[in-house]
């Protein structure tokens, strides 16, 4: 059985070569199918998952979409590469991270230049990225002053900092929210003795204590949009807690709630990058309002099962609920077993009408209506006609037989092949046996 891999992200993070590593071992000895669709990333992670490929030793890339820079470089550890017919693949010289996130800063900078001094609506759906790219562009919503923020789909990690700018934030009935503690790349593995363990505690921990400063400022930041104590946010991301927009409001993440017309969904493709970024996967909720498609279908089944129950009552002789027929006015104050008794006899003509029993009035008359009428009359000359079919069939059957029948009478009264063919009546064969028969008992009593 083959399995599959997903990289459909930037490498590095959070394509990481721990999840790549993870993933492999699920397929260790066993045929492994990596589908690739990403733009680059970190050129040391790229070299790391490149040599996991390697030693695998039977790994299948499949590059679809843009695949570009360090996402190349990965797909070289396979064993075969295979490429999508439109897909496109780059090489180039290498450049540094920096300078990626400097463009983020300086586009969302550049775009709000153009509304300043003006109301400007953000619209946000992200599964989050750097931090301190987020804080940069926090700010810069901040010392804009009239930014609103729209959030729609997956909203989370520093995306959900991002929001924080805002002077007001919305958020789409269907849309989820995520906060989490933050996370830094780290790959300590291999052989080491005891310095180098000591050496890589002391990285950890260092790291650590970094990370514990921003978590910190990170549940500042939301303490102060939604007045909570930093304590009980810290254990909200802890937990990596998902937010409906409901929760969101009542938690004071956000101000208002946008009406969505379609429901959140998750994709495969979705589901694989969430858990790339090593978030838990959401649960969508199960009580979520139906959209505009929805409602409109749930209209249409409402008429159709009131146009069923409109003919069932028809059929068996019933007074639909709320019906005005006056044809019945003048029994409409007598109970419905006064009016008519239904009848269960003719079993084989309620299982053609698919009714479960036929309404009879007090005169012992049975009530069908125009429609059963021309399903019985359509059924009986289906009937008649496979009865015409029978019929004929079976005349034809029995001039068969009455041929056959004289064919073998012809053959038991015909000779057969070696039969020799004697003249006569018989009476002269009879007399030459009786002559040979005597010359025998001459010659007997002569040799005696």
């Amino acid at each position: 059985m083959t399995y599959n891999i997903y990289i459909l992200d930037t490498i590095g993070y959070p394509i990481s070569a721990a999840y790549v590593r993870q993933e492999l071992a699920k397929c260790k000895d066993k045929p492994c199918e990596v589908y690739i669709s990403s733009l680059g990333g970190d050129v040391n992670t790229a070299l790391q998952i490149r040599q996991l490929f390697i030693e695998h030793g039977n790994v299948t890339a499949n590059l679809h979409g843009f695949v570009a820079s360090a996402a190349t470089i990965v797909a070289t550890g396979a064993k075969q590469i295979k490429m999508g017919e439109f897909a496109l693949f780059m090489i180039h010289k290498c450049s540094t991270w920096q300078d990626e996130w400097g463009q983020m800063n300086a586009y969302v900078r550049q775009e709000l230049a153009k509304c300043k001094d003006k109301p400007c609506e953000v619209y946000i759906s992200s599964l989050g990225g750097d931090v301190n790219t987020a804080l940069q562009i926090r700010q810069l919503f901040i010392e804009h002053g009239n930014v609103t923020a729209n959030l729609h789909g997956f909203v989370a990690s520093a995306a959900t900092i991002v929001a924080t700018g805002a002077k007001q934030i919305k958020m789409g009935e269907f849309a989820l929210f995520m906060i989490h503690k933050c996370s830094t790349w780290q790959d300590e593995w291999g052989q080491m003795n005891a310095d180098d363990i000591a050496a890589a505690i002391s990285r950890l921990t260092s790291a650590k204590n970094a990370l514990d400063s921003i978590d910190h400022v990170i549940g500042s930041i939301y303490a102060q949009r939604t007045g909570q104590s930093v304590s009980t946010l810290a254990e909200m991301m802890k937990d990596e807690t998902w937010l409906t927009a409901e929760d969101a409001k009542a938690q004071g993440f956000i101000d208002d709630i946008i009406p969505d017309e379609q429901p959140a969904s998750l994709t495969n493709e979705q589901r694989q990058r969430i858990v790339a970024y090593g978030y838990p996967v959401p649960e969508l909720a199960d009580k979520q309002q139906p959209n505009g498609w929805q409602k409109f279908s749930a209209m249409l089944e409402n008429l159709f099962q009131k146009h069923a129950q409109r003919i069932a009552d028809e059929a068996l002789g019933r007074k639909s609920e709320g019906s005005d027929n006056s044809e019945h006015s003048d029994n409409s104050e007598k109970p419905l077993n006064q009016q008519t008794a239904m009848n269960k006899d003719f079993k084989a003509v309620m299982a053609l009408l698919l009714v479960d029993a036929i309404a009879t009035t007090e005169d012992g008359k049975l009530t069908l209506s125009a429609q059963q009428m021309q399903t019985i009359n359509d059924r009986l000359a289906e009937l008649a006609a496979d009865k015409q079919v029978a019929e004929d069939a079976l005349a034809t059957a029995n001039k068969q037989i009455a041929t056959l029948t004289a064919q073998v009478e012809a053959l038991q009264k015909a000779d057969g092949d070696d039969t020799t063919h004697v003249e006569g009546d018989g009476q002269a064969v009879s007399n030459h046996t009786a002559t040979a028969r005597a010359d025998y008992e001459k010659l007997k009593s002569l040799v005696v």
